[in-house]
C-alpha cells in the first residue's frame, strides 16, 4: 500500500535491493555486448558511490562487508563461466522489457519489466529469463507464482508467440563464496555453485488461475480501501528481509503523516521502471 498507492520510498538506501538492481544491469549488459571487461568496468563505476556506505555500515557493525564491487564482479565472472555455453543456444531479444497486461474487470493494469527475452536458435521457442539476487536459496516457489505467470502473459502479448517457459536463475550472494563456489561445510566435501537454475513451464490452467487470482486480490484491496483499514503484521511483512514500512504501519494513526514526512520521499512517476508488481 505505502509503496504502490502512496508511492513512498525510504530516504535510506536499501543496499540489498540496490545491489540486485546493479546485478540486473550488469547481466543485461553481458547479454547485450558479450564484453566481460566492459561489464566489470560498469559494475565498478556504478557501485562506487554505494560501496562507501556499505563499508561504513560494516565497520559500524564490526562485520565483513558483503555487498561490494568485488562480490558483484565475482558473481558476473562465475555467471559467464557457467552459462555462456548454455545460453549460446539462444538469441537475445533484449532485456528490461516493459509489459502491461489489462485484466477484465480491473481498472488498473498489471505492469512490470521482464529481465530478458530469449529465442532458441533452432526451435524458435521464446522464453522469459528471470533473475533474482539473494543471500538465501529458500523461499522461492516457481509455480504457482503470479509474478512469473504475469511475465509469461506479458511476453505472449508482446511477441504474439505462445510463450510458456520461464527460465528462473537465483544468483546467490554469499560472503563465503570464492569464484562462484560456496566451500563445503565438511572437510573433503565438494563445494556448491552459487547459482540455482529452475526452468518453469506454464500451461493454460496457470493462465486461467492467474486471472482469477488477480481479480481476487483486487477485490481484497478494494475491500480494504472501502473500510479504510489495511491489515498490519501479516505473514507478508517478514518476506524478503522484512518490510521497510513496518514502523509506519504500527505507528499511531495521528503520527503516521509526520513519521512518513521525516523518513520517506514520494517516488517520481517513472520509478516503477526499477520495479515490477
Amino acid at each position: 500500500m505505502w509503496a504502490y498507492l502512496y508511492r513512498l520510498m525510504s530516504r535510506e538506501p536499501a543496499i540489498p535491493m540496490e545491489f540486485g538492481h546493479l546485478g540486473h544491469q550488469c547481466l543485461g549488459e553481458l547479454y547485450q555486448s558479450g564484453n566481460l571487461d566492459r561489464v566489470l568496468a560498469l559494475c565498478s563505476s556504478s557501485w562506487s558511490p554505494m560501496e562507501a556506505l556499505v563499508l561504513e555500515r560494516a565497520r559500524e557493525k564490526g562485520e565483513k562487508p558483503l555487498y561490494t564491487t568485488a562480490k558483484m564482479q565475482e558473481i558476473i565472472r562465475a555467471y559467464q563461466r557457467q552459462y555462456q555455453e548454455v545460453d549460446s543456444e539462444y538469441k537475445d531479444l533484449g532485456g528490461e522489457e516493459k509489459i502491461e497486461v489489462r485484466i477484465p474487470g480491473i481498472p488498473i493494469p498489471f505492469v512490470g519489466k521482464m529481465d530478458r527475452l530469449l529465442e532458441h536458435k533452432e526451435t524458435k521457442e521464446i522464453v522469459v529469463m528471470e533473475w533474482k539476487f539473494s543471500t538465501s536459496t529458500w523461499g522461492y516457489c516457481g509455480r504457482p507464482n503470479n509474478q512469473n505467470v504475469g511475465y509469461v502473459i506479458g511476453a505472449r502479448e508482446k511477441t504474439k508467440y505462445p510463450v510458456r517457459r520461464l527460465l528462473y536463475r537465483l544468483n546467490g550472494v554469499y560472503i563465503s563464496s570464492v569464484d562462484g563456489v560456496v566451500p563445503a561445510k565438511k572437510k573433503g566435501g565438494e563445494g556448491r555453485s552459487i547459482f540455482t537454475q529452475d526452468p518453469v513451464d506454464f500451461d493454460n490452467w496457470d493462465i486461467d488461475e492467474w486471472y482469477k487470482d488477480m481479480m481476487d486480490k483486487f477485490n481484497e484491496w478494494e475491500t480494504y480501501d472501502i473500510q479504510g483499514y489495511w491489515p498490519k503484521r501479516t505473514r507478508s511483512c517478514g518476506n524478503f528481509g522484512g518490510c521497510q514500512f513496518i514502523p509506519l504501519c504500527v505507528a499511531p494513526e495521528n503520527m503516521r503523516e509526520t513519521f512518513a514526512q521525516c523518513n520517506f520521499d514520494v517516488k517520481p512517476e517513472d520509478a516503477w521502471d526499477k520495479e515490477s508488481v
